[in-house]
């Protein structure tokens, strides 16, 4: 993995509302490429709550991935997701090594603990290196 941010920083409108924060409130932020085989297969730019996981800071992204840290101390109780088609814009499709021109697959997810909500990620995986699936499961 590769981390390229992680710090503070001021979200926009969109992104403070859908972390239930107000306009003007730093939130934490980090930015990190995940790798297979040494190939980038997914960039992730996460915003994270700061009053919800204060720590988010001491996080060692180089050696655990942004979700490991928060599921490990903030259980997930909720989440929601949309998937969409898109091209990369241009710093996405460089960390990827990926053409601007090349399909990708973009999700952007929030992630709910007991608290509220914890994160907002986009993830943005090339269309050639990802497969989206599911299993649905009737637990009556």
């Amino acid at each position: 993995m590769r981390v390229l941010e992680h710090g503070t920083t001021r979200p926009g409108a969109e992104r403070a509302a859908q972390l239930g924060l107000d306009p003007g409130t730093d939130a934490f932020h980090s930015v990190v490429v995940h790798l297979e085989n040494d190939v980038p297969i997914q960039h992730e730019a996460r915003w994270v709550h700061p009053v919800h996981v204060p720590g988010y800071l001491d996080a060692d992204l180089g050696a655990e991935t942004p979700s490991a840290y928060l599921f490990s101390g903030w259980p997930l109780t909720d989440a929601e997701q949309t998937v969409e088609a898109v091209l990369p814009d241009a710093g996405v499709a460089a960390a990827l090594d990926v053409a601007p021109t090349s399909p990708c697959l973009r999700i952007l997810r929030r992630t709910f603990a007991r608290a509220g909500v914890i994160s907002v990620s986009v993830l943005v995986h090339p269309g050639d290196r990802y497969r989206l699936g599911t299993h649905v499961h009737d637990h009556s």
